[in-house]
């Protein structure tokens, strides 16, 4: 629900012609399988908490396009993420700056200096190209990015990425199985 919602929310934020989106509702409704709301059917927390929230459906919220759009890795695999700044907070944010790191095996940083957004403006304001680094098992990673501006609170948002190994071909691979000759000549 928690990957769902966010996906959903980030992506009307970047839509340049969305005029506004609802949050249909703050609890569930209708059958116990039923995953819109916070709450659950008796108003009491589910998995995904209401400060989850706070990253993507805050005032001003960070915002992450990734190219390619997958969030697994293999090693030497890229992505390059413009971060997107949405600004529905009455005050522009002036001289601000935009920290992000991914946590893993080599820990990556970044900073984008001096970024302007008006009040009431969604603004791409930088660019990052990450490429993944040999890793011995799959491992969750974190993409996090922290906005620090004069007026207010740092905001903050992540992204969970998935990190796999290089995968080698066994000498075993393919041995001791049968196909019928089209098969076999289909695959060879």
């Amino acid at each position: 629900q928690k990957y769902y919602q966010k996906r959903g929310f980030e992506s009307a934020r970047l839509d340049p012609v969305c005029d506004g989106y609802i949050y249909w509702t703050i609890a569930d409704v209708g059958t116990p399988f039923s995953s819109q709301g916070l709450l659950n059917q008796f108003w009491q927390p589910k998995a995904t908490l209401p400060k989850d929230f706070s990253g993507f459906n805050g005032p001003t919220a960070i915002l992450a396009h990734m190219t390619p759009d997958v969030p697994v890795m293999a090693p030497g695999q890229s992505r390059k993420i413009e971060w997107w700044i949405s600004n529905f907070d009455p005050k522009p944010l002036a001289g601000a700056t935009l920290q992000w790191e991914l946590i893993g095996d080599d820990t990556l940083r970044g900073t984008i200096e001096g970024i302007h957004v008006a009040a009431g403006e969604v603004k791409k304001v930088g660019e990052t190209a990450l490429v993944a680094s040999r890793v011995a098992r799959p491992r969750q990673t974190k993409l996090t990015v922290e906005l620090l501006c004069k007026w207010g609170l740092p905001l903050s948002n992540s992204w969970d990425l998935w990190l796999i190994p290089e995968r080698q071909p066994r000498p075993e691979s393919g041995k001791d199985l049968l196909a019928s000759k089209s098969v076999l000549a289909a695959v060879a």
